[in-house]
Parts: C-alpha cells; structure tokens; sequence
C-alpha cells in the first residue's frame, strides 16, 4: 500500500527540474479612458469681396433698366446701338405701367386709333382702350433718332440729327435754330410771339418735337356735350441719360389755338401756312403736316396754358381721368418731368427743323 505514495513523491521532484512549472496568472489589461481629441479651429481672416467695376454692357437688360431707374446708372453711352433699343422698349414698358393710360368719364374713353371720343360699351377691351403714352426711342448708328410707333413700326426721324432735345429756348436770337427770315410782312415775326414777352401773360417757350402720322382727334373738353375740340398727337423726348442720349418718346395731345402756323429754319415766313382757328382736315396746313411726317420740328407753346385756353373754350376736364393741362401740364413738358397722366397742350406755332 506506501508504493504508489512514494511514486507520487517521486513524480513531484521530477516536475520541477524538467522545465514545466505551472503557468504564471495572465496580467489584466487596465485601459485608461482617453480624452477625447479636440479639433480646434483657427478660423481664417474674412476676406473682403472689393467690387469690381462691371460694364454696364454685360447685366441683364432688365437689371440695367431697373439700376437706371433706381439712380444707380445715369449714362448709356457705353451701350451697344441693339442694347441701347432693347432698353428704350423695356424702358418703356416700365413706364407705362404706371401711367393712366386709359382716359376716359363717365360715358366715353379716348380711342389710341383716332384719338376721338368712343363709347365705354363698344365692346372693345381694355388693351384695345389703353393708349401707349410712352414709346421707346433711340439714337441709331449714323446719330439719327429712332422711335417706336405705337403700331410696332420703328421710324428713323431723318431732319433729326444734332437735336438737343433736352433744349429749351425762350430768347429770339438764340443760335441753336436757324430762323425764319422776315424779309417783307408782318412787321413783327409770328414765331417771335410771345418769345419776346418773357414775363408777361401769354410768354412762350421753344422745345424740340417729332410729329410722326398723326391724326385730327376731337375731344368735348367743356363737358361731355359740349365743343368739339380738335388735337394733332406730337411726341417729345422727355426721358435722357445724364449724356443727353434719348430713352423714351412721350406722346402729348396737341390743341392748334389761334392763327397756328407752320414755319421752316431759314425760310421766308411768307411761305408759312396756317391753321386758322383749327385744323381742318382738306385744309393747305393739315397737307403740309401730312407731307412731312416722322419729322422732327420745334414747337412754340404759351406758358400761361389757362389763359390761353380760355381765350377759345371754357375747359374743363374734372370729369376725364388720366388728362393733364394747363400749368401742370406745360411744368411737365418744359421740364420732362414723368407723369402718369397724357398731356394737352395748347402752340402757337410750328418751325420745322431743315
């Protein structure tokens, strides 16, 4: 029975000295929780966008007009002869969105066609009562004023180059137009009435106009039955750049009051023809304006407008919305001021420009 005991004894010596000495325990891995890295940001100097200075050429012609508008572009003239048209139509449209441009009372509207009183139930519709008050304009290539007729024409004005139409002229020696001679006739020049009474009633101004086809409207400016009064439609430029290039046309009604005359720069005024009290339309003067259409002229216009007027008619115009005469109306041609009415003027006469 002590034989396996001393085999167990013996097995217990030898184990040590054959290399097998029991494992050593596996350490335990202690992982510190690292912190998180943070990324900083150092944040970059913020950089300044200095504008650069972007030919007006190359916006948008839409952009352009409403920067023009905005006081932000004042002159044109670095713009192509096709940019500078399509800006005088867009231009335009701007502008006639704001204007009265269907005139009318209580029972009649001003028809665009004949410029004549038509009845508010004739069936036509609103487009075709609304009358284009400003039409695009603008000087061509070769320096010639061109405009856009209310039927979509464009006409090149031929008599007009070197026309300021910014001028102005209430002196009779002004130089800037070659006057009618006075040879033999009156003693007193007839374009000279009024020029040399600067101060005094019925005092007048000279402005460039263009007179394109017109026709002989009648409107009833005393009351709705009252007398027929008879215009003629002229166009002034009333909108330019700070370089004085043409933008817009404006279309005006235009009422011939008195011994009315056509004259012509450098012409005996002997040869003048005359309107009489009103334009007639188998009459010498109405053949003469349709001899000569798309044509530009200068205009002589009394600055007392309701002195004038009321030489011939007892005006009256509170029953018609979106008309303009008398001082407000001459203020607003003498000085190009936009407005959203149609002005009715009152001439003396016509010099057509040679």
């Amino acid at each position: 029975m002590k034989k396996p005991i001393y085999l167990f004894i013996l097995l217990a010596l030898l184990l040590p000295a054959c290399g097998l000495a029991p494992a050593p325990a596996t350490p335990t891995a202690t992982i510190a929780p690292s912190k998180t890295p943070t990324l900083t940001v150092t944040p970059s100097p913020t950089a300044t966008i200095t504008p650069t200075n972007v030919p007006i050429s190359s916006l948008p012609v839409d952009v352009l007009v409403q920067k023009f508008m905005d006081g932000d572009v004042d002159d044109l003239s670095s713009l192509s002869v096709e940019q500078q048209m399509l800006f005088s139509q867009v231009y335009a449209e701007k502008l006639n969105q704001d204007v009265n441009a269907a005139i009318y009372n209580q029972r009649y509207y001003i028809n665009p066609k004949t410029f004549s009183m038509s009845e508010l139930n004739d069936g036509s519709s609103k487009k075709e009562q609304t009358i284009q008050i400003n039409l695009p304009a603008y000087k061509d290539d070769e320096g010639y004023l061109v405009v856009k007729t209310p039927e979509g024409q464009w006409v090149r004005i031929e008599n007009s180059l070197g026309v300021d139409w910014n001028m102005i002229i209430d002196d009779p020696n002004d130089s800037r137009i070659n006057w009618p001679t006075s040879t033999k006739g009156l003693s007193k020049p007839q374009w000279l009435v009024g020029l040399d009474e600067s101060g005094k009633e019925g005092a007048a101004i000279i402005k460039p106009i263009i007179i394109l086809d017109p026709v002989i409207g009648e409107i009833a400016l005393e009351n709705d039955y009252g007398q027929m009064v008879k215009n003629m439609q002229i166009l002034d430029i009333n909108q330019t750049d700070s370089a004085g290039n043409p933008l817009s046309a404006r279309l005006s009604l235009l009422i011939v009051g008195g011994d009315f005359r056509i004259f012509e720069e450098g012409v005996d005024q002997m040869t003048s023809v005359s309107a009489g009290a009103e334009i007639e339309e188998y009459g010498r003067f109405w053949q003469e304006i349709k001899e000569n259409t798309n044509k530009a002229y200068y205009l002589i216009v009394s600055q007392n407008q309701p002195y004038n007027l009321s030489l011939a008619w007892n005006i009256n115009i509170n029953n018609w919305k979106g008309l303009m005469l008398g001082d407000k109306s001459f203020e607003s041609f003498k000085n190009g001021l936009e407005e959203n009415n149609l002005l009715v003027l009152i001439g003396y006469s016509l010099i057509k420009k040679d």
